[in-house]
C-alpha cells in the first residue's frame, strides 16, 4: 500500500504540479522553515545605543514556494523588517533592530514567533538595558509630517504622521506622542493622533509640537465632496476579557457615504491582529450592491511586518484577535484605513488574561461502584477573577488508575468501574489543579426518589377550563430507580390506572393536569349538581386519566408513587367552580426555525397569541438569557428542527424543507396538514439523522390518531398513543443519555393518523448571541377575543458563524409557554453554493455540476472555494474499474488508487459539521472496488449490493 501510495504522488506531482501533502511525517520533510540562530542575545546594551541581529530563514527540503510571516515579537524596543514574505529555493534574511528610547533600565526576555505553513517557529530574543550614565539621551532636533499635501474631501478624513530626527541621526514614528493643531478647526480639526477630520470647505494648516520643536507649517485644502467619502460606523472595538491562547473574531464595517467607488486598505501592524485564521485564506463579506470581491491571500504588505488587506466597495472586513503566548495585561492596537474616500483609524482594546490556578472539588470523595459523580473546576485567573471551568473541553483529565473510573467525553463527570483508590486531576494548559482522592467501595445500588415540589396547585377549574402543573423526579442515589405512580381514589367501578417509569442521571417529570369536560360556551353559570373533571397523569413513558364528576368545591388528591427503594406521597389541588373565571393562554407554534441565515440578515417570524378563556389575558414575554428555570420549571436549549414546510403547504404530498434535507426522509404515503408532516396509512416511516447526545419528539393528538412506534438507532425506545378527546401538542423526551455522534430516530405510524412537528436535538455547540440578536415586538400585552401577533426578529450581523438557540417564555400570572428560537449562521451568503447532480455509472457514481435533463434534481451541494471551514472536494477515475473516487486529500493514504486519473475539483467540501451540513457517505465494494457517494445514510439500498459503509468524506449542504 505504501508503495503504491508513493506512485499516487508522483503521478498527483506531473499532473497538477504541487502536491498538497496530509501526512504530517511526508509534510515535515518537503515544506521545512529552519532559522539560524536558534536563540537572539543582543547582550548589554548601553544608553540607548541600536543594536541589530540577522535571522536567516532557509529550509531543509522542498522548492514550493513558503509564505511565512510574524506573529509576534514587534514592542519592547525590537523592530523587524521584513515581517513578511515567500520563502523558496533562495534564504530569507531578517534583521533585528534594537531601539531602546523608550525603555526603562533591567533585563528584557521575550520570544519572536514565525509563522508558516510548515508549522510554528519560536526564537527567544534577550538583552539587559543598562541606565544612562556618561552620555544623555538623542535630542529631538526635527519633526516632519508626511501624508501627501492633497485636498481632503469635506466630510472625509486624512491620516498625517510626524516623524521625529534625533541628534543621533535616528527617525522615529512620534505621530502619537505629539501635539496636532489646525489653523481653523472649522474648517478640519484633529481626532486620535494624526487623523485629521475635512468639515467644510476651505483652507488651513496643520502643525506638530513635541519638547519645543514644531514642524514646518503644512498646508490643507478642504474641497468639496465629489467621488467616495470612506465612513466606518465603528472606530473603536472592545474585546474584552480574553484568555491567553484564544481566537477571538470580530469584523469593521466600511461603508461609501457619497458617490462613486470606494477602494480601500486596511493595514494591521502584524502583531496579535490578523485578517485571517492560522492556515485558512483572507476572506471578508462583501455587500452585493458592490459587485466586486476582496483580493485574497495570506498577510503581507510594503512595510515591515505589517498585514494589508485591500478590496473595493461596501464590505465586513474580518479581523482576528489571536492571543496565542500573550502574557496577561492589558493590549492596544491600532488599525488604519486608508482609501480614496478618506482614512479612519481603528482603535482595538482587550485585556489578556491567564490561568493561574485551578482548583477541583470537592477534594474527597466516597463512592459506589457504578456511580456517577459531578465534580467542580474553578479557575482562579491573573485578574483574580474566577471562573467555572467544568464543561470547558480544553485540557484534559489526569486519573492515576483507569481501571478504577474515567470522565466521560467533554464533562466534568467521573464513573467509578471498581472498588479501589484513584487520584483524580485536571490539567489545563500549563497549569494542574488539585489532586481529589476518590475511595470506591462495591455495595449494592441503591436509588433514592427526590420529588420537587411535594404538592402542586391548579387553580379554579370552571367549565371549559384545565390547570397544569409538574413534579420533578430525581434520582440522588445510585443505580436506575424505576417508579410507579397513580391516583390513590378511584370512582366506584373505574380500574385504578398506574404509569411506569425509570430515572437514572437525569431528572424525568410528571405533568399533571386537571380539565372540565363541559363548556356551555357562555357566561352564566351552569346549573348542575356535579361537573365532570378529568385528571391527567403525564411523563415520557405515557399517561393516565381518571375522571370525576364533582360538586363545586376545592379537593386535594393524593398520589401516592412507588419505587425500588420506598414510597412518597404527592398531592394535587384545585377547585371546581360552576362558572368560568380565568383567561387561558394560547401560543401557536412554540418553535421558530429560521433555517440557514448569512452573516448581517435579518428575518421575522410571527407567533400568534390567543384567549381562549375568559375576562382579559395579559401576558409578558422574556428571552431565558443566562436563566436555567422559570418559575421552577427547568429551561434547556437545543437545536430546534421544524418540519413546518412553509413555501408551499397548499400542496398534497409533504415536501421536506431546503435545510433539514438529507437529515429528514420519508417512505410511505406521506401527506401535509398546515405545511407539517402527516400520515394516514399503516407501515408509514419517518427518519431523522442528527449528531448529538439527546432528542425530543413535538407531535400532535386528536380523535382519529394513530400509534406511533419510535426506534432510536435500530432499538425499539417506546410506543405513542396519539388519539386524544381533542386536539392537543405533546412533547416526547425520547433520549437524554446518548453518546455524542451520529443517531438515527425513526418513527413508524400504525392503525390511524399521526401528524409530526418536529424534533430538539441536544448536546450540540450551541452558541449564545450578543448584543440585540434577537428582538420580540411587543412584548407585552392584553388580549381578550382576538387574535395578537409577537414578531420575533433575528439579526445574524456580528455573529460568527454556529448554531444559535433561544428560548422565549410567554408568561401571564398563572401559566406559561415556550417557544423555541433556533438558527444556522454561516458565512457570507448561504445560497451562493454549487450544485451536484449525481448519475449512477456501473455501481458507481459520477458527480457533476452539469445537469444532463431538465428534470435531474439536485442530489446536494458543494461550497465556493475559499469557504471557511472548507477545502476542495477532488474526482477521480479509474477506466479500467469504471470508477469515480472523490477525496479532499490529495495524497489518499488509506486507499489504494493505482490506475486513478486526477480530473479535478468538483467544488470544495466542509471538513467539519458546519451549521446546516449533512454527512457525505462514501461506500465500497470490496468485489468490484468501486466507491458509492450518497448522503443516505442507509447506502440506498448499495449494502444489499456487497457495498459495506468505508466512512465520510465530508459535509455538504
Amino acid at each position: 500500500m505504501g508503495s503504491r501510495a508513493l506512485i499516487c504522488g508522483i503521478v498527483l506531482v506531473m499532473v497538477c504540479g504541487m502536491v498538497l501533502i496530509t501526512s504530517s511525517s511526508i509534510h515535515a520533510r518537503s515544506t521545512d522553515l529552519l532559522v539560524e540562530p536558534e536563540t537572539v542575545d543582543f547582550g548589554i546594551v548601553r544608553g540607548r545605543e541600536l543594536k541589530s541581529r540577522t535571522l536567516l530563514l532557509t529550509r531543509s527540503h522542498g522548492v514550493d514556494p513558503l509564505r511565512w510571516w510574524i506573529t509576534e515579537g514587534n514592542g519592547n524596543g525590537l523592530d523587524i523588517s521584513p515581517g513578511s514574505g515567500i520563502l523558496g529555493a533562495e534564504p530569507v534574511s531578517i534583521i533585528l533592530t534594537l531601539d531602546p528610547l523608550d525603555l526603562k533600565p533591567g533585563r528584557y526576555d521575550t520570544r519572536l514567533i514565525i509563522a508558516s505553513s510548515a508549522g510554528i517557529q519560536t526564537v527567544p530574543v534577550s538583552f539587559t538595558l543598562l541606565a544612562w550614565r556618561s552620555a544623555p539621551p538623542p535630542i529631538l532636533e526635527e519633526l516632519i509630517i508626511t501624508g501627501g499635501t492633497e485636498a481632503i474631501p469635506a466630510g472625509g478624513k486624512k491620516r498625517f504622521q510626524a516623524r521625529g530626527v534625533y541628534a543621533d541621526g535616528s527617525v522615529r514614528d512620534l505621530s502619537d506622542q505629539v501635539s496636532w493643531r489646525s489653523g481653523n478647526t472649522r474648517i478640519a480639526a484633529f481626532e486620535r493622533g494624526g487623523l485629521l477630520s475635512a468639515r467644510t470647505e476651505g483652507d488651513t494648516f496643520i502643525i506638530a509640537e513635541k519638547s519645543q520643536v514644531r514642524s514646518p507649517v503644512v498646508i490643507i485644502r478642504v474641497d468639496a465632496t465629489e467621488g467616495p467619502v470612506l465612513a466606518v460606523p465603528s472606530t473603536e472595538i472592545s474585546v474584552g476579557r480574553v484568555p491567553s491562547g484564544m481566537l477571538r473574531d470580530e469584523f469593521i464595517s466600511i461603508r461609501n457615504s457619497k458617490d462613486g467607488e470606494l477602494e480601500w486598505k486596511v493595514t494591521a501592524s502584524g502583531g496579535w491582529i490578523r485578517f485571517a485564521k492560522p492556515g485558512a485564506p483572507v476572506r471578508a463579506t462583501v455587500e452585493p450592491e458592490s459587485g466586486w470581491g476582496l483580493q485574497e491571500g495570506g498577510p503581507g504588505g510594503d512595510e515591515a511586518g505589517l498585514q494589508v488587506l485591500a478590496g473595493k466597495g461596501p464590505a465586513r472586513v474580518p479581523v482576528f484577535i489571536d492571543t496565542t503566548g500573550l502574557p496577561a495585561g492589558t493590549y492596544h492596537e491600532r488599525l488604519y484605513i486608508e482609501s480614496n474616500g478618506g482614512d479612519e483609524a481603528v482603535d482595538i482594546s482587550m485585556e489578556v488574561v491567564t490561568l493561574k490556578e485551578i482548583l477541583l472539588s470537592p477534594v474527597n470523595v466516597f463512592m459506589n461502584k457504578g456511580d456517577t459523580m459531578d465534580f467542580r473546576v474553578t479557575g482562579i485567573w491573573s485578574d483574580g477573577r474566577r471562573s467555572d471551568l467544568s464543561t470547558s473541553r480544553d485540557g484534559n483529565w489526569l486519573v492515576s488508575d483507569a481501571a478504577k473510573g474515567s470522565f466521560t467525553a467533554g464533562r466534568a463527570r467521573f464513573a467509578a468501574k471498581e472498588e479501589g483508590h484513584a487520584a483524580v486531576s485536571r490539567m489545563i494548559g500549563g497549569s494542574r489543579s488539585n489532586e481529589v482522592h476518590i475511595d470506591i467501595q462495591d455495595v449494592p445500588l441503591s436509588p433514592v426518589l427526590k420529588v420537587t415540589p411535594h404538592e402542586v396547585g391548579l387553580g379554579k377549574i370552571g367549565p371549559g377550563e384545565s390547570g397544569r402543573g409538574v413534579f420533578l423526579l430525581s434520582n440522588v442515589g445510585t443505580g436506575t430507580l424505576e417508579w410507579s405512580a397513580g391516583f390513590k381514589d378511584v370512582p366506584e367501578g373505574e380500574e385504578r390506572r398506574s404509569l411506569n417509569g425509570a430515572v437514572t442521571r437525569h431528572r424525568r417529570y410528571l405533568n399533571i393536569y386537571a380539565r372540565s369536560l363541559i363548556d356551555d360556551g357562555s357566561d352564566a353559570p351552569l346549573l348542575r349538581k356535579t361537573y365532570p373533571v378529568q385528571l391527567v397523569v403525564e411523563s415520557d413513558t405515557g399517561r393516565i386519566y381518571h375522571r370525576r364528576d364533582l360538586p363545586q368545591g376545592r379537593y386535594r388528591e393524593e398520589l401516592p408513587i412507588e419505587y425500588n427503594g420506598g414510597a412518597r406521597t404527592l398531592f394535587v389541588a384545585y377547585e371546581v367552580t360552576g362558572k368560568r373565571t380565568r383567561p387561558e393562554l394560547y401560543v401557536e407554534p412554540h418553535g421558530l426555525d429560521f433555517g440557514v441565515l448569512g452573516t448581517g440578515t435579518r428575518s421575522v417570524k410571527k407567533v400568534t397569541i390567543e384567549n381562549r378563556g375568559k375576562n382579559v389575558l395579559a401576558w409578558n414575554t422574556i428571552a431565558q438569557k443566562n436563566r436555567t428555570s422559570f418559575r421552577n420549571f427547568p429551561l434547556t436549549r437545543g437545536r430546534y428542527y421544524s418540519f413546518l414546510n412553509e413555501t408551499d403547504p397548499g400542496t398534497t404530498s409533504y415536501i421536506v424543507p431546503e435545510h433539514i434535507k438529507g437529515k429528514l426522509f420519508l417512505s410511505g404515503e406521506w401527506g401535509q396538514h398546515d405545511g407539517y408532516p402527516l400520515s394516514t396509512a399503516n407501515r408509514d416511516t419517518l427518519r431523522f439523522t442528527f449528531s448529538g447526545t439527546g432528542v425530543a419528539l413535538y407531535l400532535w393528538k386528536d380523535s382519529n390518531g394513530g400509534i406511533v412506534n419510535i426506534f432510536m438507532d435500530g432499538e425499539a425506545r417506546q410506543e405513542i398513543d396519539c388519539a386524544s378527546f381533542k386536539r392537543e401538542r405533546i412533547v416526547v423526551p425520547i433520549d437524554e443519555e446518548l453518546d455524542a455522534g451520529l443517531h438515527i430516530l425513526t418513527l413508524t405510524v400504525r392503525k390511524g393518523v399521526a401528524e409530526i412537528e418536529g424534533v430538539t436535538v441536544y448536546g450540540g455547540e450551541i452558541k449564545r448571541g450578543r448584543g440585540q440578536w434577537l428582538q420580540i415586538f411587543p412584548d407585552r400585552g392584553t388580549t381578550t377575543n382576538e387574535t395578537d401577533y409577537v414578531n420575533v426578529t433575528v439579526d445574524t450581523g456580528g455573529l460568527p458563524a454556529g448554531q444559535y438557540a433561544e428560548n422565549i417564555i410567554f408568561y401571564t400570572d398563572e401559566t406559561s409557554e415556550i417557544v423555541q428560537v433556533a438558527l444556522d449562521i454561516m458565512e457570507g451568503n448561504p445560497s451562493d453554493m454549487i450544485d451536484i447532480y449525481s448519475y449512477q455509472t456501473a455501481g458507481s457514481v459520477l458527480l457533476s455540476t452539469r445537469t444532463e435533463g431538465a428534470e435531474q434534481p439536485v442530489s446536494f451541494r458543494l461550497f465556493q472555494k475559499g469557504s471557511p471551514g472548507t477545502t476542495e472536494f477532488f474526482r477521480w477515475f479509474n477506466p479500467q474499474l469504471k470508477d469515480y473516487y472523490y477525496s479532499y486529500e490529495t495524497e489518499v493514504e488509506k486507499t489504494d488508487l493505482e490506475g486513478y486519473v486526477l480530473e479535478g475539483p468538483v467544488g470544495s467540501i466542509a471538513t467539519i459539521p458546519l451549521p446546516g451540513t449533512k454527512e457525505l457517505y462514501r461506500w465500497y465494494n470490496v468485489n468490484t472496488g468501486r466507491h458509492y457517494f450518497t448522503t443516505d445514510p442507509a447506502g440506498e439500498g448499495y449494502q444489499n449490493r456487497g457495498y459495506r459503509y468505508d466512512g465520510i468524506a465530508g459535509y455538504v449542504k
